[in-house]
């Protein structure tokens, strides 16, 4: 794990963040999270069954509502309209949420090239989510590899500041940042 977490630093700091500098500089901020609202709003379907699986009907009722509102009225959700409206937000949901709250532990810790730090049952969860998420359907296979790495990517970039803070203010990088994982996705499953 150490040794992929290095690599995956250097890859970071090397390529990644002179690519983000650029893209940074080349979409404004609001054109950033137009991008991040879409792909969230695309991400319906995973966060709909997940809640169903796991008995969240008021989850259920949240999202689609945000979906809708989002769709019709944020320009197939590159707006968030509903950001501002706390009877509509709601935590996402995942597969390893639904594997937990149907009693599977998290497994063992893995950092995986470029994707990053994850569980076994993080794993597993991400690939069973891909195929109800609509990405998974787009031909041909270039375009939607496309789209899912600018989803990617987009995401990783607005998490770059707070990954250079924890870097810089760690003892420890490594362990930093499997502290912070493991308290994100315990977050979440207690929603």
């Amino acid at each position: 794990n150490r040794g992929v977490f290095t690599f995956n630093d250097g890859f970071i700091t090397y390529v990644f963040s002179p690519i983000d500098t650029v893209y940074t500089g080349f979409f404004p901020p609001d054109i950033r999270a137009g991008f991040g609202n879409f792909y969230r709003n695309l991400g319906y379907p995973v966060r709909l069954i997940n809640a169903l699986l796991q008995f969240k009907f008021d989850k259920m009722a949240k999202e689609t509502a945000s979906f809708a509102l989002n769709t019709v009225f944020g320009v197939g959700g590159l707006f968030n309209v509903t950001r501002n409206m706390p009877a509509l937000q709601s935590s996402p949901e995942d597969f390893s949420q639904t594997l937990d709250f149907y009693g599977l532990g998290s497994g063992t810790y893995l950092v995986l090239p470029i994707l990053g730090p994850t569980t076994l049952r993080d794993a597993v969860g991400s690939v069973a989510d891909s195929f109800a998420h609509p990405l998974s359907y787009v031909t041909p296979d270039s375009a939607k590899y496309a789209l899912i790495g600018h989803d990617k990517a987009g995401a990783a970039s607005a998490n770059l500041p707070t990954y250079k803070n924890i870097k810089e203010e760690s003892f420890d990088h490594y362990t930093s940042m499997k502290d912070v994982y493991f308290q994100y996705r315990i977050g979440l499953e207690k929603e």
